[in-house]
């Protein structure tokens, strides 16, 4: 197919790090955030305070939760699947792709960079 699979695979190892860096830097910005908010209201409060990053159990606070939505891509699409009984019937529950002009050479190669 002309696609050199060991080249992309390794193209898509390292965009998968520089998106955790990515997250690591948003998460600890986020959790300076979190403490510079959290000193400043016991500041303004008139309390003194102590500040930690880490809870009675040893184990590191989440800052706020937003990390995952700053680094979530915008032209990504979610579907979230649950216990919810009340979906709507109107919309369908499969989409049929007719891929009959589609070679088995092309079929293989994309399943093989899905993998």
């Amino acid at each position: 197919t002309g696609v050199d699979v060991a080249k992309l695979l390794s193209h898509k190892k390292k965009l998968e790090a520089k998106r955790l860096r990515k997250e690591k830097k948003a998460a600890k910005k986020a959790k300076k955030e979190a403490k510079k908010r959290a000193k400043e209201a016991a500041r303004t409060m008139g309390e003194e305070q102590q500040v930690s990053d880490t809870d009675e159990s040893g184990e590191e606070a989440e800052a706020n939760g937003d990390v995952h939505k700053l680094s979530e891509p915008n032209n990504v699409a979610r579907v979230e699947v649950g216990p919810n009984l009340d979906t709507d019937t109107a919309l369908p529950r499969a989409i049929i792709l007719d891929l009959s002009p589609v070679n088995f050479l092309d079929t293989v190669g994309v399943k093989t960079l899905r993998n």
